[in-house]
């Protein structure tokens, strides 16, 4: 008699609905990291954006000017400073200048208007800066 070794209906069966168990439960997983990379993509371009502002107004002494506006691509900002400390003399400067020289520490708060095509909503940031008698 020949003995035929082949799984049964049945156990296709069982073996079926597990894999689809299983599958029901990793796809979800995958769709999530995803949705992961693609924050951390636009997180990146957010750090990337905010680095590029910044390195355009820390140039800008805000004893001397304590607002502004700029662009950088087709993402407008504007930035407002405000004095977060009392005056200091700068007593080195009396030598060269032959006066004190003032500084102050300035709180920089910038409000970010991203280009409409970018999926970002506006946002604000902020940094200290000092600021100086000229």
């Amino acid at each position: 008699m020949k003995c035929n070794r082949g799984f049964t209906l049945i156990e296709v069966l069982v073996a079926s609905v597990v894999l689809v168990a299983l599958l029901s439960a990793l796809l979800p997983l995958f769709d999530q990291s995803n949705l992961s990379t693609q924050k951390a993509i636009e997180s990146n371009a957010k750090v990337a954006l905010e680095r590029n502002i910044f390195n355009s107004i820390k140039t800008i002494n805000p004893h001397q000017e304590s607002r502004g506006r700029g662009q950088v691509g087709r993402t407008h900002y504007t930035w407002a400073s405000k004095a977060i400390t009392p005056e200091v003399p700068v007593r080195l400067d009396k030598i060269s200048v032959g006066r004190d020289r003032i500084i102050r520490l300035y709180l920089v708060t910038v409000n970010v208007s991203p280009a409409e095509e970018t999926r970002f909503k506006p946002w604000q940031f902020q940094f200290e800066q000092i600021g100086w008698e000229s």
